[in-house]
């Protein structure tokens, strides 16, 4: 299980981030599901909202991207999906931005009722529930357990009428979810969850502010390339340290893909709900699989698009933490105007060359 090759996938220290020591393997065996456990039940919900899809004529490619953007289960995509999609991933796992939407929808729902104490209650409750069974259904991933314990906060506060932080969200679901099993902290998951939502805190206010865009349709291409670029900044370390590639068009693709996919989730809430309401979606679901279908092609315009995704690039893990200290002290220069910082972000992407000449330079002499 030790790796032979330099940047293999060293498939023991995986074993142990997930506190799995020692294996062994049996020809035989019985698989025991209870029927009164919660992710039990959670897989019959998620078969059941699948039988639903077939129901309403959502097939094939359709179908597996579907499947993956609202429930997160990536396994029924095929090969061919999953290539046109690796530079954009993001968008099929289910995260923040599919928590956001839901939240939006029955936010905006639940606008209407009285704003006295008890039925701002109800709606607390209510928004509780619906998101942290989207959460449940969709396999209660960091990403989503990350975003259900945002919104949770920024919930209950809003029932006390207090203003609430991002960041101190952002630490105390951190907090939770290491709190239950530490060995979070280093999977990928984690990491990819928290970065991207970390830079778009801390880096999104502060870029957006720089273009005034009075026109309504421009101020929201606007906010989208800001979004991406804030997230994809901030994801950086990770992506290269771990995938050793960057997408070229993230900003062309997510300016397409974002909308819809959030067409997508509201559509497939709305022909859910109706199907279980009244058995029928009112001939909504060929409109969503239109939807469908233009994410696809979206999505293999852009991979069409020759040098769509830089690969092969190959950092020391000095690199990496130099690449870290980059954007950190690129955050405190554009919020301090601090001469300092300016300095070490220099210093530290010299370092980064340096150390990348002298590691090329000893490869060199070796055969």
């Amino acid at each position: 299980m030790v790796p032979q090759n330099l940047a293999q996938f060293n498939y023991q220290h995986f074993l142990r981030d997930r506190n799995i020591y020692l294996i062994t393997f049996e020809d035989e065996f019985i698989t025991l599901k209870s029927s009164n456990s919660l992710i039990r039940y959670a897989e019959t919900a998620r078969a059941s909202v699948i039988q639903i899809y077939k129901e309403l004529q959502i097939t094939n490619q359709n179908l597996a991207v579907l499947v993956a953007l609202t429930l997160g289960d990536k396994s029924v995509l095929d090969s061919e999906l999953q290539q046109q999609y690796a530079g954009a991933m993001h968008i099929l796992a289910v995260s923040g931005l599919h928590v956001g939407i839901v939240f939006l929808i029955f936010n905006f729902l639940l606008s209407k009722l009285p704003g006295s104490l008890s039925f701002r209650i109800i709606q607390t409750i209510t928004l509780l529930l619906v998101i942290w069974a989207f959460a449940f259904l969709a396999g209660l991933s960091p990403s989503v357990q990350l975003a259900g314990w945002m919104f949770l906060f920024v919930i209950v506060s809003k029932l006390l009428k207090r203003n609430s932080n991002v960041l101190n969200s952002i630490a105390m679901s951190a907090f939770l979810l290491l709190l239950i099993d530490p060995n979070n902290l280093f999977q990928v998951g984690f990491q990819l969850s928290y970065s991207p939502v970390i830079g778009i805190v801390l880096i999104d206010p502060v870029v957006y502010k720089l273009v005034y865009c009075p026109n309504w349709f421009v101020d929201k291409f606007w906010i989208l390339l800001v979004v991406s670029f804030a997230a994809q900044i901030a994801t950086l370390p990770f992506t290269l340290a771990y995938f050793h590639q960057i997408p070229n068009y993230f900003l062309l693709a997510n300016l397409s893909l974002i909308p819809l996919a959030f067409g997508v989730v509201l559509g497939s809430v709305i022909i859910v709900s109706l199907f279980i309401l009244f058995n029928t979606d009112f001939y909504l679901a060929q409109i969503l699989d239109y939807l469908l279908t233009a994410l696809n092609k979206s999505i293999l315009f852009v991979t069409e698009i020759p040098g769509d995704m830089s690969e092969g690039i190959w950092l020391n893990n000095l690199s990496i933490i130099f690449l870290v200290s980059t954007i950190v002290f690129f955050l405190v220069l554009i919020y301090y105007k601090a001469i300092r910082a300016l300095v070490l972000v220099l210093c530290f992407i010299i370092g980064i060359q340096i150390t990348e000449i002298v590691i090329s330079h000893k490869a060199l002499q070796n055969k």
